[in-house]
This record gives C-alpha cells, structure tokens and sequence, in this order.
C-alpha cells in the first residue's frame, strides 16, 4: 500500500496532551487503494513520545485492521476530522489517583514500621528480662566498705525464674506430645484410607481390565468372521466379474465386426458430406448468434421453401411452380426440460405454411438463405446449441396433426421435395450470374436483419391477420436471446419459469414450497406480499395444497382477494390462519357476511379439506348465501371461542345440513366449557356427519354419525399424554334423538330452567326443555361414569 507523498496538502488531525492541555495539529495520509485518511502512529509519537493510546471522549481509538483483524503495517489510527483526540501518556497518570496511591502506600509502610519497632521493643524487654544477673543489680557499701547489696535477690530471682521456665517446659513437652500423638494418628489413619481408596481403584481397574479384555476378544472373533465373510464374498465377486468381462470381450468383438462393416458404408458419404457440414454449421452459427432487439425481430426467422406439388417427373422451375413456405420452430437448449440430457430438435411450425407472392423477387433476394437451410434440413447438424435432425429420420415433422391433409403429403414426400427445391435453387442460380457464389457455397452466410425480416412479410399470402405467423410464440432467452417456438414448447417454457419465479417468493418469505407434491407452507407479513404470491400461485398453476398465516391486521378485502386466488389456482387443501382481523368503515355494512368469502370455498367443487383458524366468531358473521352444499368438501375444521350466540348456532346446523357427503368436523374452542352444553347448542338439529368432534380445554368428546344417526361416542382426556380414551356404549348411555334434538342442558347436568338457567349470558342458546327421566338418568351416568374412566385411565 502507498502512502500519500505529500501529506502538507492534507487535512490536519487534532490531538490535545491531558498533563499539558495542548492541542498539536498533526497531518493525515491516504491510502491509495481506498483513499481513506489515516495518521501514523509514528507520527504521534514524533510529538507525543510518552504516548501509550488514542482516546475520542470516552472511546478508545483501535488500530486500523484488515479483514482478517490483522494490524496494518505499518501502524495508523482512522482520522476523526472536527474531533480533537486525547493523548495518554504511560507518565501522566491521574493526579488524584497517583496521590491516593502514595498516601496509602506511605501509611502501609508507617504502621509496618512502627509494627516492626513495636514486635522489637517487646522481644528485646523479655530478653532482658530473662537474662538479668548480679552485675546489673544495684550495689550498696555499709560502714566497714564491704558491698551491701541485695545478695540473696539476684539468687532467689534466678531460683524462680528456673521453676516458671521448668514448669512452662514440662508443659510444652506435654502439649506437643499429645499433637505428635494427634498427628501420628491422623496420618495412620489417612494411610489407611488411602491404601483402601488404591486397593478400590485396583480392583476397579482389574476389573475394567477383564471386560476390555473380554470385549477385544469378541471383537476379535467377530472382525475374523467378517474378514472370512468378506473373503469368500470377494472370491464370489471376482468370479463373476471375470465371468462378465469374458461376456463384454466377446460382445465388443461382435459389435466391432458389426461397426466395422457400417464404418466401411458411410466413409464414403462421410467423405462427401465433410466439406459440406463445416460450411453449413458456420453459416448456422452465423445464422444464430446475433442478438436482435424485439422491435428488429417481428418475424421468424428460419424457413424453408417447398413446392406444393406432392410429386414431379419433370424437373422443377422455380418461376413456374406454386411454393409455399414453411417457419420452423426454433426449440433447444433454452427450452429443454427440467430433467431432460439433449435439446429438442428443430421441427417445422405447426401450420399449413404461407403461399408465395412474386416469386421471382422472393428468390433473388433469400436465395442464398434458403439455398443454406434446405442444405442443412437435409444434412442434419449441431451446432449453437441447437439440434437439426437428419431429414430421413422426419423427426422435423414431429408435432404436427397427423390428421391435416398437408401433413400426409409432407410425410410421404419430404426428402424428395427437398432435395428437388434445391436442385431447382441451384438452376435458378445458374442463369443468374450474380447468385453464382452462393450455388457454389463460397459466400459468406449471413443472419436475415431486421429490414429483411419486414419485407419477408410482403411476400405472404396470408390470412390469419392478428395471429402469430405460423401459429409461432416469440420468447426472449436468458442471456437476452429472442426465439420464436411453437406453442408447446411456449408453454413447457412458461410454466417452469412461473415455478421458479413462485419458488422464489416462497423463499423469500421465509416459506417452504415443495414442487413434486404441490404443497406451500408460507407466512405472510403485509397484503402486498401477498398479492404478489397470490399472482405466482395461479400463474404457476400446479399447486394443490396451501398453509398460509395472514401476519398482518386482515381485513374482509384481505380474506376476499385470498379465496378469489385460491380458487383460481385449483386448491383442493387449504389451511388459513388469521394473526388478527381488523374491521374496516365498511365492515359496518357488511358484518353480517364478513367470512362469506371463505366459506364458499367449501362449495367452489375444488376444495377437499378446508381449515380456518383465528376467526373466533366465525359462524357469527357469515350469510345464508355462504351456505351452501358442497359436494367435495371431506374435512373441515375451524377454530372457535364461545359462548356461542344464537345466530352463530343456527348457522352452524345450517352448514351441518347442507354436507351432502360423509364429512368430519373438529371445531377447536379455546374457552373452557361443559361439552354436554356445546353438543346441545351446537347440534340442535339432524346432521350428517361421518365424524365430528368437539373439544374443550378438558375433555375431547368425538362424534361418529351419519345422517341423523350416533354410529361411536369416544370420551378423550385432553391432559393424558397417553391416550386416556373410553368409548361410551351408546345404548344404554344416551340416544341419537338427545344429541341431534333440541334440548340443552345446563352445567350439573339437569335440564335447564328459567331458575338454574347461567344469569346475564342471554347470547347464549339457552332454551327450556324438560327432560325424560330416563334421559335424565343416561345423561348423569354418562357424565359419572364417563369422566371416572378418563381420570383413571
């Protein structure tokens, strides 16, 4: 990396000394590759010598790294221009730090001191204390001069003091004695521990030794077995290999015989046509790898020529004879399928082709040009990336209608009528000197332009106004490419690349979209995404089952786009769950057929299993004109919160009613509650239904019926992970005529009442009934012994 040579002409950076307070401006440099402002630490270092780091406020300024985190060479902070940076300095610590710091250490080192000087003081009174004699007493002279002093004193003192230091002796002989004996017998009984802890590990150890013996000697008769397992399996293996190759050796010697022999026939057309196939795919390649803008390409551009007479004895001429042109489709690489190893070949337009106005014009101006293509129509090449088919093979008939008159004679009599349009372009050429370089093939083969292209219409006779010439598609390749296909490989080529466009806008949104099976799983954050996946899906077609969450407030326009969508994509799985429902200005009007939209999803004759979560008042909100038969329609589930109100218990009977076929129901309350009560709301009338199920925050009750009839009551506990599930003998437990009738009950399981009815829930179907006594009687042993089984399970 280069540094700037002239950092004086740079901007400055400010840096300030805290011991000081001075501000020092110092120049910048750039680097050449980024042209980025930096400044060398050297260069700080120049003015601030003590400097230990770079400090902006209350930050500290790093190094400047690479992309590695590895530090530049040579050193350099990042500049900070209108800041001016603190320098600190190893030799300026804080002044109220520093002095805290010398206090501390000055009276650590006073009480320390005067600690020593104390402990020394004392050491030195017991010492001489204890080694006091008759020269340091004091001395006394009587009358007659002798001394007079304390004789007996220093003698009666050191008695004494021998008596306290014997007896302080014996006790300190003692007392260590007895620690001896303390230790001795702490460091027995460690001994002890620790031998009984090496002999535990030993054992331990032999016997982990035995296993891992034993275990090595299994292995090693089974690593054995396998090893004579793997022998005679090589040997059996071998054999046959040999066995195969003495087959292939004999096969390969047959087909080279046989190779050979065909070599021999076709060198000579091989020898005859090599000259030919290296002019032509030049001119194909010239033909096709030129890139025209949409406005330069309204036409197609590969044709041939034929006459429209099925046979000739006569030579033809070209100014004499009725010709009718036919486009080709220009199928390959770029529309080759998914899975498939080679292009599609090149085959003639599926159209009865176009008749020729002023011939004579037409052949001197694309003589050359037809003279090439009927060459390699009837030769068959390879090359940019496209595939023309030998003639004889006729595989450039291929998709046409077998059935249309011009087909038959096109069949029966292509590589004649080639070859003899050729001869007839070479003759026509022959009397015109100035075509004598393409007769020859010595001419340059160019790609029609845009202008050729427009005047090639003039030359038509058509009658299709309005529609694509020979019924061809016009696409624009990846790499910017147009082609004109038929309408097979158009659409081949459009449905996949609407899969991939929907495959990415799954992705993107965090979803899953699996194509062999058709399945989306997929939320969606704001309306407008949606709508773009919206328009993916039916464009893609394909898809078959949908799990979508609205993540966002919905509103009835929301719900109404997603059922027009699904109903124009095929859906015959939907699984729809709202975030949240946001009531529109206009949900004032139209409260009342709020969700009709989804529910007649269930009648669109596509839609086999519908479920509708996070709309609690579903049935509360829905029209009549919503309920209608579906005849499709085999699961159903929806999740609810109660109580439920009238409207929405009506409603759903109705829905019930109009199930034409055998239909499961699981409706999922979110509020606890008594099931006798919600089967009594809810199932007020006869149902036809192959299964239905109820389920509470307690207690599941599942429902087998069919037209009106109980077929199998099951009582589940929802709280029993394993299952707890008791089936409930419907004869002597309750009748079909209770569960589809009209009566309700109440929570303790009598029937309700203008007394015992739930006070201030007047939303709730509560109705009055009286009950048998034998129903009665069914209905509390059911909720006795029911729930009895299901806690004891």
């Amino acid at each position: 990396m280069s540094l700037a040579n002239n950092p004086d002409e740079q901007p400055t950076q400010a840096f300030q000394s805290l011991s000081t307070g001075d501000v020092v401006h110092i120049p910048t440099r750039t680097d050449s590759k980024t042209g980025k402002y930096f400044i060398l630490w050297r260069d700080i270092l120049c003015v601030f010598e003590n400097a230990k780091f770079i400090r902006n406020g209350a930050s500290l300024v790093l190094f400047m790294t690479d992309e590695d985190f590895n530090l530049l060479d040579p050193p350099r902070i990042p500049y900070h221009p209108g800041f001016v940076l603190d320098v600190i300095g190893g030799n300026n610590p804080d002044s109220s730090t520093s002095t805290k710091s010398k206090s501390k250490n000055s009276a650590d080192s006073s009480s320390a001191e005067h600690h020593n000087t104390s402990t020394s003081a004392e050491l030195l009174a017991a010492y001489e204390f204890t080694n006091t004699d008759t020269d340091n007493q004091p001395l006394t002279r009587g009358n007659n001069g002798a001394s007079e002093g304390s004789q007996s004193s220093p003698r009666m003192n050191s008695q004494v003091y021998f008596q306290i230091i014997s007896g302080q002796k014996a006790d300190i002989m003692q007392f260590m004695d007895e620690k001896f004996d303390e230790l001795n017998q702490i460091e027995r009984a460690e001994k002890k521990l620790l031998q009984e802890q090496l002999l535990q590990l030993q054992e331990h150890s032999d016997q982990k030794q035995q296993k891992t013996l034993q275990l090595l000697e299994r292995t090693r008769r089974e690593v054995l077995e396998k090893q004579q397992q793997l022998e005679t399996l090589q040997k059996d293996l071998t054999d046959r290999v040999i066995e195969h190759q003495i087959d292939i050796q004999l096969h390969q010697q047959k087909m080279h015989a046989e190779l050979m022999k065909k070599q021999e026939e076709v060198l000579q057309s091989q020898t005859n046509a090599i000259s030919w196939l290296a002019v032509l795919q030049q001119g194909l390649q010239a033909l096709l790898t030129q890139t025209y803008e949409l406005h330069e390409y309204p036409i197609p551009r590969l044709f041939i020529v034929l006459p429209k007479v099925a046979r000739r004895r006569d030579r033809l001429n070209l100014l004499s004879e009725s010709y009718r042109l036919y486009f080709l489709c220009e199928c390959g690489t770029h529309t080759m399928a998914k899975h498939s190893e080679s292009p599609p070949a090149i085959h003639l337009a599926k159209h009865e082709g176009y008749d020729l106005e002023r011939p004579t014009e037409f052949f001197e101006k694309y003589g050359s040009y037809l003279l090439a293509m009927l060459r390699i129509v009837r030769l068959g090449v390879t090359a940019a990336s496209l595939v023309v088919p030998p003639l004889e093979t006729l595989k450039i008939l291929d998709g046409l209608d077998s059935a249309q008159e011009y087909v038959h004679m096109l069949r029966d009599n292509i590589v004649p009528l080639v070859d003899d349009t050729i001869e007839a372009l070479q003759d026509f050429a022959g009397n015109n000197d100035a075509n004598t370089e393409w007769v020859a093939g010595s001419a340059e083969i160019e790609a029609l332009e845009g202008a050729d292209l427009r005047q090639l219409e003039q030359f038509l006779k058509t009658n299709d106004q309005g529609r694509a010439h020979g019924n061809l598609y016009r696409i624009v390749t990846p790499e910017g490419h147009v082609k004109w296909v038929c309408f097979d490989h158009y659409s081949a080529n459009y449905r996949e690349s609407e899969t991939q466009k929907l495959q990415v806008i799954v992705e993107a949104n965090g979803g899953s979209f699996i194509e062999e099976t058709g399945r989306i799983e997929i939320k969606i954050g704001s309306k407008v995404l949606a709508k773009h996946l919206y328009d993916a899906m039916v464009k893609a077609r394909g898809i078959q089952e949908l799990d979508i969450t609205l993540g966002w407030d919905a509103t009835m326009s929301d719900l109404q786009s997603l059922a027009k969508a699904v109903s124009k994509a095929n859906i015959i799985r939907l699984s729809v769950h709202v975030y949240r429902f946001k009531k529109s200005p206009s949900d004032v009007f139209q409260r009342g057929r709020r969700y009709d939209s989804l529910l007649r999803l269930a009648s669109n004759g596509r839609i086999q299993e519908l479920e509708l979560n996070g709309l609690d008042d579903l049935f509360s909100h829905v029209s009549n004109s919503s309920l209608v038969p579906a005849s499709k329609l085999r699961v159903f589930s929806a999740g609810m919160a109660i109580p439920f109100g009238e409207n929405a218990c009506k409603a759903f009977r109705e829905f019930i009613k109009q199930r034409q076929s055998p239909t499961t129901i699981e409706l999922k309350l979110r509020h606890q509650h008594s099931i006798e009560t919600v089967l009594a709301d809810l199932f007020g009338g006869p149902c036809n239904l192959e299964q239905s199920r109820v389920v509470d925050t307690d207690q599941s009750l599942i429902i087998n019926a069919s037209k009106g009839e109980i077929l199998r009551l099951t009582l589940r506990n929802n709280a029993d992970q394993a299952g707890g599930e008791v089936e409930l003998p419907i004869k002597d437990m309750l009748s079909a005529n209770w569960l589809c009738g009209n009566e309700s009950l109440n929570h303790e399981g009598s029937p309700r009442s203008p007394h015992n009815a739930v006070q201030g829930n007047s939303a709730r179907c509560d109705r009055d009934y009286d009950m048998s006594p034998r129903k009665e009687r069914a209905f509390k042993l059911w909720r006795k012994w029911g729930k009895r089984k299901v806690s004891n399970d």
